[in-house]
């Protein structure tokens, strides 16, 4: 396989913005990535049941399953339960589906772990499992990332001697230094058109000049709100001021359910912003300055809401937003949507714990 260029990529979101369109444009569909999980959260947990009996249970994904086996996202004799290979795990991470993220979590333990009995032994090509988690406790993940990583020619192999499992390295293990890039290397490989061509990567999303929208594709809501915002701001300045709200709260929404954080039904802006501001990076203290300034841009987008959209009935005399007015509301709005988007997957990916599975 050959070296991936370095994308600089450093969140989910990026990694999603530009491979998930991508994979659907390749066949691999949203019903085929929940597949996907199902298998892998089965295998991880060591209660996946055999090939021909998941295909009979899933008699209606008959072709996407034989899709899958082909393209090798999945291997199984038949006999034997479905196991997930590397391009699984890749789509299912870009999808944000809650195994392949603990997963990247404990594989980014395993790399480090590994890098640092490199760095003391060069010439050692192999420890003992108990010694190699010394100071990272087996988890029930690690048996799971090792084996994916044994698929993705990064250098790490799980083995046995007489018994003794062992940890094997090569010197393709320092590419898990770059283990962001060397996924998204991986992805462009796998999402080559039928006639061997790359697919675009152009942005699907609608543009204000040069903004795009392509990292709200996995929040539906807010991708729709964001888009219709994105067409009306031009056409029908308070449409498009009430949909940008609506998609920066559909976002904050999506991050407080992922966090299964408690929401009423009547939960305002600026509270869903309070809410989520820990898990993303944003303190939950007064004093944090970037908290301070991002709750401050929730409580104003939600009143120019309520003053300039078209949610709520009007006076003969209220004010009638501009096009600029617009174009500047929809523009802070759902920028600040993409960025707590990325701060939430930088604090979740950063995480030393991986999450507790589905």
């Amino acid at each position: 396989m050959p070296k991936p260029p370095q994308s600089g990529i450093t969140t989910l979101s990026a990694l999603n913005a530009q491979h998930l369109d991508a994979l659907h444009k390749s066949g691999v569909t949203e019903r085929a990535i929940e597949l996907l999980a199902i298998i892998s959260t089965d295998w991880v947990q060591g209660v996946g049941v055999a090939a021909a009996e998941f295909r009979r249970d899933h008699r209606r994904d008959a072709v996407v399953l034989r899709s899958l086996e082909e393209r090798r996202f999945i291997a199984g004799n038949g006999a034997l339960p479905y196991v997930p290979e590397f391009s699984a795990f890749c789509a299912t991470l870009v999808a944000r589906k809650r195994i392949a993220v603990s997963l990247f979590g404990e594989m980014k333990l395993v790399i480090k772990r590994a890098l640092e009995l490199l760095h003391k032994e060069p010439l050692r090509t192999q420890v003992r499992l108990d010694e190699f988690t010394a100071q990272y406790p087996l988890s029930p993940l690690t048996f799971p990332a090792v084996k994916l990583l044994g698929t993705a020619s990064l250098g790490i192999y799980l083995s046995s001697d007489n018994g003794v499992s062992l940890i094997q390295f090569s010197e393709e293990t320092l590419k898990g230094k770059k283990l962001l890039d060397y996924i998204s290397g991986y992805l462009s490989m796998i999402t080559l058109s039928a006639n061997g061509e790359r697919t675009s990567s152009q942005p699907t999303g609608r543009e204000l000049n040069t903004f795009s929208i392509d990292k709200l594709q996995l929040v539906a809501d807010a991708h729709e709100k964001a888009d219709r915002a994105l067409s009306q701001w031009n056409r029908a300045p308070d449409t498009a001021i009430s949909s940008a709200k609506s998609a920066l709260e559909a976002t904050l929404k999506f991050i407080a359910h992922a966090e299964g954080l408690p929401m009423s039904g009547a939960i305002t802006l600026p509270q869903l912003l309070t809410l989520c501001r820990p898990v993303c990076g944003l303190g939950s203290d007064p004093s944090h300055k970037i908290g301070r300034s991002v709750a401050s841009l929730c409580t104003e987008i939600a009143e120019a809401r309520n003053v300039l959209g078209d949610s709520h009935g009007k006076s003969p005399v209220a004010p009638v937003p501009t096009r600029s007015e617009a174009r500047f509301i929809v523009g802070v709005a759902l920028h600040l949507s993409d960025c707590l988007l990325d701060r939430y997957d930088a604090h979740r990916m950063t995480s030393e714990i991986p999450r507790k599975l589905k």
